[in-house]
């Protein structure tokens, strides 16, 4: 009987640790995602540069805080490709390119895959 109640409690922690990692993992990109959707507006408009490189910075910020928490939840090279994406984001801010909308698309897309793989499929 007491194998039981630890097989149980084995298995209701496993299930506790999957559904809060979960919830978490999805919180976290949607902010991530809002902030991405947030530099884009910026973006689009003219003249708020220093406003760009701040939402960039915060951005960056969240990302970080994110990766640290999720480094064991989510496969590492997920994370790899959207760090990778995101180091770029910043340059391109500060060089005021054409192709800083592709890699906030791309960022985006990246985030949203972190989100959709590491969900639970029930």
């Amino acid at each position: 009987m007491i194998r039981l109640k630890i097989a149980v409690g084995i298995l209701l922690i496993l299930i506790i640790f999957s559904t809060v990692s979960e919830i978490f993992i999805n919180y976290s990109c949607e902010e991530i995602a809002d902030k991405i959707s947030h530099i884009e507006e910026l973006a689009d408009s003219e003249n708020v540069e220093a406003e760009l490189e701040k939402a960039a910075v915060k951005l960056e910020e969240a990302w970080y805080s994110f990766k640290d928490k999720a480094a064991f939840l989510a496969r590492g090279d997920k994370l790899t490709d959207a760090e990778i994406t995101l180091s770029r984001i910043l340059p391109l801010i500060e060089e005021k390119s054409e192709e800083l909308k592709a890699e906030l698309a791309e960022l985006k897309k990246e985030i949203m895959y972190i989100n959709k793989s590491e969900n639970l499929f029930f």
